[in-house]
């Protein structure tokens, strides 16, 4: 799944937490669009807040124009620095969607030809520069102090993953007032004026404004199970599900059903009970609530 059509290449570009440095990572897109040029486009969504690339790429039949009718959906991960292992599977995705497609594998022809695909394994490129730094490879740190350290050190001292402003709490409130949507849109609500946000959450905000995305998924680090919206609660008021909850549930269940371990309800001493229940899917804010996420 991790090799390209020349051997060689692939064993030079195994990916290995400790030493997948950003540079490396820009490597391993150029040699997939090297590789299939005809379904490959390599973009950048900007820079970060110390002026580093935040790049992306497009799989599809025809990557570099939106076809009507044809989903657009991303795949992202990287939020966090230290959380490797998402931005590993971004990468492995690209050289299998590659490799499959050149080798006529009918799964793999249908997706890249009927969607376009937009993957980004680095949103937070100066987090991940510092969590390779700090694993050992310069500073001869462990592991576990790279975790303390990289937890600190993201997006210019913003936690990119809680840096989104708070949308659903502005649509609820007006919802509950009437306001809906003759007053407050519902398609549409603008960040608050007063709002500080970091230069990365700024241009992901962008880039998502600017491709008609029908559907998205995150990857991140830490537990083992697909979390699906909303992700936020209101004090003292009932739970609020999206319009979507049959799809979002039907979609969490189908990854992690198909995943050898996910749907396990214990998955170690270390971590014990999931809270899936042996489904391998929760409600993020039954979960884990949390405000302004991705």
């Amino acid at each position: 799944m991790n090799q390209l059509a020349v051997p060689v290449v692939a064993r030079y570009m195994r990916i290995i937490p400790q030493s997948w440095n950003g540079s490396l990572c820009m490597r391993l897109e150029v040699l997939v669009n090297e590789e299939c040029p005809n379904i490959t486009t390599i973009y950048s969504l900007g820079r970060s807040s110390k002026g580093r690339e935040i790049v992306a790429m497009i799989i599809s039949g025809n990557p570099t124009e939106h076809e009507i009718g044809e989903p657009e959906i991303r795949f992202t991960a990287g939020l966090h620095g230290n959380e490797a292992v998402g931005r590993e599977m971004i990468l492995l995705l690209m050289q299998y969607l590659c490799k499959e497609y050149k080798d006529r594998n009918p799964r793999a022809q249908r997706l890249v030809e009927g969607i376009r695909i937009h993957l980004v394994p680095s949103l937070n490129p100066d987090g991940q520069e510092e969590a390779f730094e700090a694993v050992g490879v310069k500073n001869n740190q462990s592991m576990t102090t790279c975790f303390k350290y990289c937890l600190k050190q993201r997006g210019n001292g913003f936690d990119i993953f809680q840096n989104f402003p708070d949308l659903n709490s502005i649509l609820w409130d007006a919802e509950d007032k009437g306001m809906v949507p003759k007053l407050t849109p519902n398609h549409h609500v603008p960040i608050p004026e007063h709002f500080e946000i970091a230069v990365e959450t700024r241009a992901i905000i962008s880039w998502m404004k600017s491709y008609p995305f029908v559907l998205g998924a995150n990857f991140q680090g830490g537990e083992r199970i697909v979390a699906y919206p909303y992700d936020s609660l209101r004090l003292k008021k009932p739970p609020r599900v999206t319009a979507d909850e049959s799809l979002f549930r039907w979609l969490a269940i189908s990854y992690a059903s198909t995943h050898l371990t996910m749907t396990h309800s214990h998955h170690g001493s270390c971590q014990g009970d999931t809270p899936g229940g042996g489904l391998g899917i929760v409600n993020r804010a039954k979960w884990k609530p949390v405000t302004g996420s991705k």
